[in-house]
Order: structure tokens, then sequence, then C-alpha cells
């Protein structure tokens, strides 16, 4: 095989780490996590960064020490050994930049789930840290980034990419990976829905996961771990948790519509439940909000500018 890297290119909270951890368990494998992270934590500082290693990860190390920018694979295929690497970035620009620049195949995973369960997760975190929850600034804020995704993926050849709806993974994981192994160019490998036994070096990606892998080898307590992760643990033993359900516990009637509202021309499109609301008018909404939020945060960057040149008051 080829030296080749497959991109995850989805919204976060969609279940990109898992799926990168399953896919980086297969033999000729390697898991990255969000490695487009090294251009904002920084070279020096990328072996301190992974979740599965305490302290300085040797792993990193070494890949930093042969790092030759812009092609940021190459030291991770000769440090790993393996000949295809998982990379669940979900940065477009970062997948343009090593579509570009990376000198071997380069394959797309382009994943979605239902936007409400995002909502569900951030809703929460914010009861649980007493934060204000902004169901239409969420739903906004999400379907601008799946429509920069978008973007990227429809200039690239259909070949090149695997769409996967979450929900369809979650009801057939092994028939699903087993599809995906075959668009990578591998064999499905049953040993790689036990993810959790295999030693991974990931950079970023959902702290939850991660720490229920910590768990599950023996390197942590339940009391040193996040609650959200106890939970996955207790309810499905830990491992693979491919769960589809929606914390409609969660969610008030308004939550549900609000993300209708501005949502149900990409739910209608991809198979999700509008709610009856029209895709069109769904669509304008959707593009008033955000050219709102974007007009609001840049008159907030204005008055902060200004406040700062003003001399203080004694």
């Amino acid at each position: 095989m080829e030296n080749t890297v497959v991109l995850i290119l989805s919204p976060g909270r969609t279940g990109s780490t898992i799926l990168d951890l399953v896919l980086g368990s297969h033999s000729q494998c390697t898991s990255l996590g969000e490695y487009h992270s090294i251009l904002h934590i920084g070279q020096k500082d990328l072996p301190n960064h992974c979740r599965l290693c305490d302290g300085e990860c040797a792993f990193w190390t070494e890949v930093t020490t042969r790092l030759q920018p812009p092609r940021y694979h190459q030291p991770v295929f000769e440090v790993s050994g393996t000949p295809c690497l998982i990379d669940s970035s979900k940065s477009a620009d970062w997948a343009e930049s090593v579509y570009r620049t990376h000198d071997g195949p380069v394959k797309f995973i382009y994943m979605t789930r239902n936007p409400l369960h995002q909502l569900s997760k951030t809703k929460r975190k914010s009861i649980s840290d007493g934060s204000v929850f902004d169901a239409r600034a969420m739903i906004v804020r999400r379907l601008h980034w799946i429509c920069q995704l978008e973007r990227f993926v429809n200039k690239l050849p259909a070949e090149q990419v695997f769409t996967l709806r979450y929900e369809d993974l979650c009801a057939e994981p092994e028939r699903t990976i087993g599809e995906i192994c075959k668009f990578i160019g591998l064999t499905f490998e049953p040993s790689m829905m036990a993810y959790h036994e295999k030693h991974h070096h990931l950079i970023g990606g959902s702290g939850e996961t991660t720490q229920a892998i910590k768990y599950l080898r023996g390197e942590t307590s339940a009391e040193n771990i996040h609650p959200a992760a106890r939970e996955r643990i207790s309810n499905h033993g830990g491992g693979v948790r491919f769960a589809a359900e929606l914390s409609s516990d969660l969610f008030s009637a308004d939550d549900k519509t609000t993300a209708a509202r501005y949502g149900a021309w990409w739910l209608s499109a991809n198979g999700y439940d509008g709610q009856g609301h029209g895709n069109l008018t769904s669509y304008i909404r959707y593009r008033i909000a955000w050219c709102m939020d974007v007009a609001a945060q840049f008159f907030d960057r204005i008055k902060s500018r200004l406040a700062s040149r003003l001399p203080k008051r004694q």
C-alpha cells in the first residue's frame, strides 16, 4: 500500500474521535487525532499534548525531530512504520493543504450527524458549569462549519470521498467500518473494533473517549475521569460506543424548534427531520443570523479596542 493519508472531515462532536481510533487500530494504520493542532501548539510542544500518554510522548518527540513543514505527515509514516495515517483534524484549510502537499494518495471521509447531538452535549456542559446556553447561536455556528466543509468536499473527485452518516455507523458498525476499509484499500480486521486495546498517540479529540480508554487500561481510577466518561463506561462497558440516541431529556420543545427553524434546509437534505419548516425560509433565516453574528463580533472587537485606548478614570 502506498503511503496514504485519510482525513476525517466533520464538525466537532460528531463521533470522529472514535472513528479515528477504530480505523487507527488496523494493523496498517496509525491514528493521529487532530494533527492540525501542531499549527497552534507548535512543534516543540507537540509531545506534551498526546491525550493517551502521561507527560512527554516518546512517539511525538521522535516525530518532531524529523518534521519538515509543510509535509507534516511524512515523518509520522517513518516513525509509525505504517502506510496509512488517520487524521481527524476537521479543518477544510488543513485538508486542502495536505491534499496539495502530500506526495501519495489522500482520501477523505466526510462525516455528518444530526446537529441536535452537539446541542445536547453543549447544553449538558452549560448546565454543569453554569454558563448560558444559546441554541440559536450554537446551531447557526455549527451549520456554518458544515457549509465550509461541504464547499471543500464538493470540489473533490467523487472517488476520493466516503460520505458517512454517524447514525448509519451506529446501526451497523462492523459493516460500515468494513465499507470504509474497502474505500481506503484495506481488508477489515475484526480486532479493530476493540480500539481501546491498542496503544494510540492521539492529539486532541474527545476527552471523554480518551479518559475512558485510560480507565479501561487501568491507568487511572474512575474518580479521576470526567463524569461523562464514567457514564460511558458504566452504561456501555467501555470499548466501542456508537450511540445514536439523543439526550432528549435535556431538550425543550423550543430547542428543537430553533434547530429546525434555522437548519431545516440541511436536515432535510441529509435525511433528518426538518419538522415541517420550509427549506428556503430556514436557509434565509440561517444566513441572516450568521451575518448578524459576524457583525456583532466585529463591533465587539471595535468596542474592545476603543475601550483599551481610552484613558482610565482616576
